[in-house]
């Protein structure tokens, strides 16, 4: 009779469907830069195994180097909302759950589009940045370091053809001279524009903020990857600091672990106690539970010392502060 019914004990055997998106990626890099392998965007309840092998050759030189490298792979997830409070709701296009108020009595408005850009917007940015010869933090030329980030984000060709410093740009980044070739021969150079998605920028420079950038010498630049400004209706506006290859930091030592200044802010002063409107480093003729206070003089031209007043009780050389707070 057990056996009777042996619904009771049946199973519906599930297994989650599994995908090899392994990939491989050849590049060349400079000390200390921070370069992004790969990003996909992940959906809730998906589970990743990561790995990851490498191998590197170093440039040939004449003698042994007799120098040490480390090289560090790490890998993060980043949330969609740190990026824009609005965003999740870009994918799952659900206006009952919104996650973000735009005032005391209304929601955020739905996103219909993630965060983009035209391709001309980025191509005018790294032509500005050119013509101003501005660099990077490691002394690089601008275009180097922005093309390299956004060719190894997977972005293709985003110089347009109408880039007057596209040539410069080439150079700078491929070390190509381009004066005898046409701009589809150049491999940097669009034929027709089109929108990029803009979050694997984005969670780049969060990255580099929340784990690469020195607090104490940097100042943590929010615009830079949050577009919580953003409401949906029209492109990013690109700025330097978003196409901007960051770099890692020399480790902390004696010389590179010094502070900007001793402490945040300006110098501490404590008040003044006998005369408030002195400075608390002044010295005073005083005696508790007198209450009179004279000013200690030293005339000039004179090794003697006086005080401005006299008193019927002997006084102390005091100091105009009370130092109990910091003993």
């Amino acid at each position: 009779m057990s056996d009777f019914n042996p619904l009771d004990r049946a199973k519906i055997p599930t297994h989650r469907s599994s995908f090899d998106l392994s990939s491989k990626k050849l590049f060349t890099a400079k000390i200390g830069e921070i370069l992004p392998c790969y990003w996909q965007i992940a959906i809730p309840g998906n589970k990743y195994r990561i790995s990851s092998d490498w191998f590197t050759r170093t440039v040939p030189v004449n003698t042994a180097a007799y120098t040490r490298i480390k090289e560090y792979y790490d890998f993060y997830a980043v949330p969609l909302r740190l990026i824009s409070r609005a965003l999740p709701q870009a994918f799952t296009q659900m206006t009952d759950y919104m996650t973000s108020a735009a005032s005391k009595s209304a929601n955020s408005a739905q996103l219909t589009n993630v965060p983009y850009a035209p391709l001309g917007n980025i191509s005018s940015e790294i032509q500005a940045r050119v013509a101003d010869r501005t660099v990077d933090d490691a002394g690089f030329g601008f275009a180097y370091g922005s093309c390299k980030l956004l060719d190894m984000l997977g972005y293709g060709s985003f110089i347009g053809t109408n880039n007057s410093k596209k040539q410069e740009i080439t150079m700078q980044y491929l070390g190509l001279d381009t004066t005898s070739l046409s701009d589809s021969q150049n491999p940097l150079v669009y034929g027709s524009t089109i929108n990029l998605n803009l979050l694997p920028i984005f969670t780049y420079q969060k990255i580099y903020f929340d784990f690469y950038s020195n607090s104490q010498w940097e100042k943590h630049l929010a615009y830079s990857y949050n577009v919580d400004y953003w409401d949906g209706t029209g492109s990013i506006e690109i700025t330097a600091d978003m196409i901007k290859l960051r770099y890692a930091n020399y480790p902390k030592d004696y010389f590179l672990g010094v502070l900007p200044a001793s402490q945040y802010g300006s110098v501490a002063v404590l008040p003044g106690v006998l005369v408030p409107s002195e400075s608390s480093s002044r010295v005073y003729a005083y005696t508790s539970g007198t209450g009179s206070v004279g000013s200690i003089l030293n005339s000039a031209s004179s090794s003697a010392v006086t005080t401005n007043n006299t008193s019927s009780s002997v006084r102390y050389a005091t100091l105009n502060s009370d130092l109990s707070a910091i003993i």
